[in-house]
């Protein structure tokens, strides 16, 4: 793994300086885009960015970033949500504002050059060729007049002190010095952003071949099944009775797909059924019952194949759901892999 790798750099151009981005930079977005198709067509165009980086050796970015662009697009196109979204950042801005204006490096702050009076250069204490006794130096100093270089050194440092603490009085808001630090960024309350929801499975786009890869990760889970995470991959395990589990895709074309169930299943657990379901908000489903074939133990995995279609391009769902167990067992699923050998007219 190439611990200096950037996804959001190298995949969505956005560099280090800009990070975290917002959603409309992480979409790639004007500031405050509202075009409903805009932001749709952006958001697709992100996750095929991610999905195309499936099986590279930055594979294990992929999730993450799918979420957070699923996530940035659903806040977008929802107007109440959106419309808290922009106040936010409204906000941010306005709190970083008065740091770019007042402090900037090209402006330092104090008095202008023209404005500050010569100060002598300070009498050197002690003897030397030419120099007053220490004693004539005291009696010069008890008679130094109002207008002395020592009076016009302390209006100085009093008239840049005032101003020192005028500009530290407007940064931070004058609540007090725990208000601002210079070593911490400006930033919003968490409770100001939409908060981050897995309630909802991540909609999987087509790979280069057109093939959709359906993670046991990815899938929203009901009923007795469970999601078993290790570093190497994420099962799913202990499906009891009706126990389902959805993944959300989106497909370009319709058409007749080759569907692969990769999984282990112990030998007694042969001959449990379970069904497959594809359909979409617009389209009647369509289900196909599937039996189990053991492979041997849990750790031994094979496939099975089926066709089903999908009858138009867009957004669909495949469901999986536990029908009948085998002495309390199903299988452990891997992963469903929808390939298209060839197209219809659905």
């Amino acid at each position: 793994m190439n611990a200096t790798f950037d996804p959001y750099y190298q995949w969505f151009g956005i560099p280090a300086s800009a990070q975290p981005a917002d959603y409309y930079r992480l979409l790639g977005l004007s500031p405050g885009e509202s075009d409903v198709a805009m932001i749709s067509a952006a958001a697709d165009q992100r996750m095929s960015l991610v999905q195309a980086q499936r099986g590279t050796a930055e594979e294990h970015y992929c999730d993450s970033l799918l979420l957070e662009v699923r996530h940035a697009r659903d806040c977008l196109l929802d107007p109440a949500a959106k419309a808290s979204y922009d106040a936010a950042l409204a906000r941010q801005a306005a709190l970083a504002a008065p740091l770019a204006t007042l402090v900037s490096p090209d402006e330092p702050l104090g008095v202008p050059v023209e404005d500050v009076q010569p100060i002598a250069p300070p009498v050197a204490i002690g003897r030397s060729i030419g120099s007053k006794p220490k004693a004539d130096l005291d009696e010069a100093e008890d008679a130094a007049p109002d207008g002395s270089p020592w009076l016009s050194r302390m209006l100085i440092a009093t008239s840049l002190l005032a101003i020192a603490i005028s500009v530290w009085l407007i940064v931070s808001g004058g609540d007090g010095p725990d208000e601002l630090s210079q070593d911490s960024p400006t930033v919003l309350p968490e409770e100001t952003l939409p908060p981050v929801s897995l309630e909802e499975p991540v909609v999987v786009m087509q790979e280069g071949d057109g093939s959709v890869l359906l993670r046991a990760g990815l899938a929203k889970r009901s009923g007795p099944v469970e999601l078993e995470e290790s570093p190497a991959e994420d099962l799913l395990v202990r499906w009891g009775p009706a126990g389902t589990a959805r993944w959300r895709f989106r497909v370009l074309r319709g058409g007749v797909f080759r569907v692969v169930i990769e999984y282990a299943a112990e030998d007694a657990w042969r001959d449990a059924e379970y069904e497959l379901t594809i359909g979409s908000r617009s389209t009647a489903p369509q289900s196909k019952r599937c039996t189990v074939r053991g492979s041997g133990g849990e750790g031994v995995f094979h496939s099975d194949e089926y066709f089903l279609a999908v009858p138009s391009s867009g957004e669909h769902e495949l469901t999986m759901m536990a029908t009948g167990l085998a002495n309390n067992g199903l299988l452990v699923l891997r992963s469903i892999r929808l390939e298209q050998p060839y197209s219809s007219g659905l």
